[in-house]
């Protein structure tokens, strides 16, 4: 087993070139496979992460990956694995994938930054900004916008599914939303945890209300360039004129086929845009200063803040805030940091963020001396 240690305040961004459509049983990778140790200078560190990220692709026979290395505001590392699709193209850092529920991430920047405009208020309901919303439920009138931001509306996937849908128009975010009239909730506004893309959704068309901007011209302006993410876009048509790596799904839990995934307009603020691991970078890098990339700011220190506050149990050991699940570093990770310390059971542990639960694409550890290991396989992957 490979070594990798981490310092502080580390982000690791780590992308497939494949778009899972099942779940499958797999070898278990991540926290626990390789412990840290000390001593390493950085170039063996990254050398190390390389190799045990590619010892895992090939355990795998995952196509292609790409990672990024954000600390202290600055991309340190990135590296590429494999194919980007089956004309054997490599892919890179640079090659953009299909983000699937990293898209909510991007959404919550666009709502907080129209919070910050004063267009948009978390507490307010949402039909204060869409009068016609409405599900089959008389409590539709409670759902606030803090609500869809922490997945606690009451809908869940199973009633509010919209991926039979390949509708391609900016249109088709509004009429995706109205299309929702005939759900019910699962349970009251407010009440507990319910994962449901149409939250995001309905965010997105929100951003796109009170903005009076398309929503994926608004990611465009406002957070992809900014950010300079040179190589991150709203929609099908503009990844592929980029370049986009191939989707791909498991078939019978023996072989990677390349499998075209829907990725309707609809579905654009949960599921659907597309970026690249170095893209993402410039994210990480903008949360880590507190919502300042270079010149810019995409969000004051308080907004960040609010992003990554835990509002909801998911289980007894993950919550989650607006686009992150939310869960303690296990505590053997926070020993292997300094080996020669002893363990404080009164620390409080740092606090991983990652966007899939189990398979979370992005993983942000904030605080000092603290150590981070994270690594996205395919499987059970929430579209």
């Amino acid at each position: 087993m490979r070594d990798i240690p981490w310092s502080s305040r580390c982000f690791l961004s780590c992308f497939l070139a494949v778009n899972v459509l099942g779940g499958f049983s797999a070898p278990a990778v991540g926290y626990a496979e390789a412990p840290a140790t000390t001593g390493l200078v950085p170039e063996q560190a990254y050398e190390a992460l390389d190799g045990f990220l590619q010892d895992q692709i090939d355990a795998l026979g995952v196509p292609g990956a790409a990672i990024v290395v954000v600390q202290h505001g600055v991309q340190v590392h990135s590296a590429a694995f494999g194919r980007a699709d089956d004309s054997g193209r490599p892919m890179t850092a640079q090659t953009p994938v299909l983000l699937a529920s990293t898209s909510k991430s991007l959404t919550a920047i666009a709502v907080m930054q129209q919070v910050e405009a004063g267009r948009l208020e978390l507490d307010e309901p949402v039909r204060t900004y869409l009068p016609w919303f409405t599900l089959n439920d008389n409590r539709t009138s409670a759902i606030t916008v803090r609500h869809l931001l922490h997945q606690t509306s009451g809908m869940t996937s199973r009633d509010t599914a919209f991926e039979a849908s390949d509708a391609q128009g900016p249109e088709a975010l509004e009429e995706g939303v109205r299309a929702l009239s005939g759900s019910p909730l699962a349970g009251s506004p407010g009440e507990a945890f319910g994962y449901a893309n149409a939250n995001y959704n309905i965010l997105g068309l929100l951003v796109q209300t009170v903005a009076s901007q398309p929503f994926g011209d608004y990611m465009k302006q406002y957070v992809f360039e900014p950010l300079d993410m040179a190589h991150s876009h709203p929609t099908r048509a503009a990844a592929r004129l980029d370049n986009v790596a191939a989707g791909y799904s498991l078939w019978f839990g023996s072989f990677w086929r390349p499998t075209d995934v829907p990725a309707p307009t609809t579905g654009m603020p949960s599921t659907t845009m597309y970026s690249s691991a170095e893209d993402m970078g410039q994210v990480l890098i903008a949360l880590l200063n507190q919502g300042r990339y270079g010149d810019d700011r995409i969000l004051q220190p308080e907004s960040v803040e609010a992003m990554f506050e835990t509002r909801v149990p998911v289980d007894e050991s993950m919550g989650y805030a607006m686009g992150w699940f939310t869960r303690p570093l296990p505590i053997r990770l926070v020993e292997s940091a300094d080996p020669s310390g002893q363990p404080d059971p009164e620390r409080e542990l740092p606090l991983l963020l990652e966007h899939q639960g189990r398979v979370g694409q992005l993983a942000h550890l904030p605080g000092d001396d603290s150590s981070l290991r994270h690594w996205r396989r395919p499987g059970h992957q929430r579209q």
